[in-house]
């Protein structure tokens, strides 16, 4: 974050190819740890399906599984959350998503 949000936002650069098993990885290490440092009354979470594997525009081979085992991380933490979805350009796959 910059400005007035600066230190109130996570993100995480990853490379091209990344699975689910890695995905998990990252979430499990990122989720707790940021939850303790944040201590956030609400989280507002970014959930685009353009990292699902068969969308053309995206580059990570993740499946709908991770998506959910991902979301239910964060929700189990019982932090007022919006969740809001994005991208996604392959239309069957998100839609199996969302």
């Amino acid at each position: 974050g910059s400005a007035g949000a600066l230190y109130h936002t996570l993100n995480v650069p990853l490379r091209p190819g990344l699975t689910d098993a890695q995905f998990l990885r990252v979430i499990t290490a990122a989720v707790p740890a940021v939850l303790r440092a944040f201590d956030p009354d609400a989280i507002v979470v970014q959930c685009g399906a353009d990292g699902l594997a068969d969308d053309r525009l995206g580059r990570w081979n993740l499946t709908v599984t991770s998506f959910t085992a991902a979301l239910a991380m964060v929700l189990a933490h019982g932090v007022p959350t919006l969740i809001l979805g994005g991208g996604g350009y392959c239309c069957a796959s998100a839609a199996r998503c969302w």
